[in-house]
């Protein structure tokens, strides 16, 4: 009897810990895209504002250098929520799947969640996304 109770004891710390890792993966996988969604969006109106306001610049006397340096601003703005929301495996789009898998290897866990968010976003390989979550596993 006492080897009967320790058993299912052992069977359900086992299927505790699985779903705790599962709801731990989940969590960070949409903390990650929520982060990046949130981030993107403040990048977008961040370079929407700077690039209006170096737009109206243009229209007043003696502000050519302040509304190029606020454009410069403004795009350099849109670079970073390009580069936020765009894997960091340098041609990424133009990859096929082998390419890409043997790419995912030495990425940390942060951008495969980016990968992952992009393919989803984009082409949806499956097998792209399957191989980007047995990493996010390992």
């Amino acid at each position: 009897m006492a080897a009967t109770l320790t058993d299912r004891l052992d069977v359900s710390r086992e299927k505790l810990d699985g779903l705790r890792r599962d709801v731990t993966h989940r969590t960070e996988e949409l903390g990650g895209r929520a982060r990046d969604a949130a981030m993107g969006a403040i990048l977008r109106a961040g370079a929407t504002a700077l690039d209006g306001i170096a737009r109206s610049a243009k229209t007043l006397p003696g502000t050519k250098s302040v509304s190029s340096r606020l454009a410069a601003r403004a795009s350099a703005l849109e670079d970073a929520r390009t580069a936020l929301s765009t894997p960091s495996i340098p041609g990424y789009d133009e990859l096929n799947v082998r390419q890409v898998q043997d790419a995912l290897e030495k990425l940390d866990r942060w951008e495969l969640l980016k990968v992952r968010a992009y393919e989803e976003s984009n082409k949806a390989r499956k097998t792209v996304i399957a191989a980007v979550d047995r990493r996010l596993e390992d």
